[in-house]
């Protein structure tokens, strides 16, 4: 396991409310069963939802961790590329006033026997050009959980996840000070650097890589994604215990 690092006992448990922007357990009414759709969303659908660069986002009932609902998606068929579900929010292009912003999800990597491809599921953020991304922390179907900052470094920070169950993903984002942290189920596993100058979205992630050898579609993974929420800390003082992590220098990402 890579990139671990000390952390001062105080941590971010001094950061004790947050001021939720926006959050969502993919229920109705906001919420019908039903493929996501395509950029731009109509307004009347799926709260705003939308996805990008692919058709694999759909709310189901079949599985969710809270209430009866949740969001799927699947790498089956799927080429060699990152997919995103996503929606506006208040913070999009805009800096804000205390500089940290903080996004988590559930999500459940599902296991498959007969995959011939290794997926990632989790949350990707982007500044507010869509191009620059902030951070990014996904759960792998080899049972790995991988961080992905915005200067390309990669972070393998836990291992021997069980596929099948349900993880808190966390990803707070630190603009005064351009580091980013990662938490899985709330414990503080690691830390990053961005370069972003304001916040964009906090996307919905799945990742799907082509079979060795390189026959696509190949067989993929399902992933679900419930209680979704972005938050801005009001209480900066504990900003120094960021400067306490070291950056790894790690391989750029695939």
């Amino acid at each position: 396991m890579r990139a671990m690092f000390a952390v001062a006992a105080c941590g971010f448990a001094t950061l004790a409310q947050a001021g939720i922007v926006y959050q969502t357990s993919f229920e109705r009414p906001g919420h019908t069963v039903g493929v996501l759709p395509q950029f731009p969303p109509n307004p009347a659908v799926q709260d705003n939802w939308f996805q990008l660069d692919g058709n694999i986002f759909n709310v189901t009932n079949n599985v969710a961790r809270s209430g009866s609902q949740s969001v799927a998606a699947n790498t089956t068929n799927q080429p060699n590329a990152s997919r995103w579900a996503l929606r506006a929010t208040p913070l999009d292009g805009s800096l804000p006033e205390n500089n940290i912003v903080e996004s988590s999800v559930w999500v459940r990597m599902d296991a498959n026997s007969s995959a011939n491809r290794l997926s990632r599921a989790g949350l990707d953020i982007y500044d507010s050009t869509g191009a620059n991304r902030i951070a990014a922390l996904g759960i792998q179907s080899d049972g790995v959980l991988r961080g992905i900052d915005g200067v390309s470094s990669t972070f393998d920070l836990a291992s021997g996840l069980t596929l099948g169950e349900w993880y808190k993903l966390t990803i707070t984002v630190v603009f005064s000070t351009k580091k980013v942290q990662f938490s899985l189920n709330d414990n503080l596993l690691g830390f990053g650097a961005h370069n972003a100058a304001d916040f964009g979205d906090a996307d919905l992630w799945m990742i799907g890589f082509k079979p060795n050898p390189d026959t696509a579609p190949g067989i993929g993974h399902q992933a679900y994604f419930d209680d979704y929420s972005i938050a801005v800390i009001p209480t900066p003082g504990t900003l120094a215990v960021l400067g306490l992590g070291a950056i790894a220098a790690g391989r750029r990402r695939r």
